[in-house]
């Protein structure tokens, strides 16, 4: 499990009316924006702790898992060393994709997802519209 912190209340994850969100790893959501629960009409309890798949349409997991394991591979040969120098991969450092997205309701909302290759204790922090 991570070890995440929510941020303070006044930075920027709080007030964006982006939807943004914290994965770790496993691509377990770990944290959600309060924007989740304006715009989607979710409760983010509901959600956090649970995979980020759980809630994506059945026809787009696997084009889902596939788009996000691209940043993940990117991630990992970036940062361990212990790989040659000619295992590591063509470097990605932005990956975008669209899937929908179950609400409470089951009711499934168009995501577009946008994520730069920014990886916090082994972290991922995507933002959606």
């Amino acid at each position: 499990m991570s070890n995440y912190s929510p941020p303070p209340p006044n930075d920027f994850f709080w007030l964006s009316s982006a939807l943004m969100c914290v994965l770790d790893a496993d691509g377990v959501v770990v944290q959600l924006n309060p924007a989740w629960e304006k715009k989607l009409n979710l409760v983010r309890t509901d959600i956090e702790q649970s995979h980020y798949l759980a809630w994506v349409h059945p026809d787009d997991k696997a084009s889902s898992r596939d788009k996000l394991a691209q940043l993940d591979i990117t991630m990992q040969s970036q940062h361990d060393t212990s790989l040659p120098e000619t295992a590591h991969r063509p470097v990605e450092t932005h990956v975008a994709f669209s899937n929908r997205w179950r609400d409470c309701s089951a009711y499934y909302h168009w995501l577009h997802w946008e994520i730069s290759a920014v990886q916090r204790e082994g972290e991922i922090i995507p933002i959606m519209n």
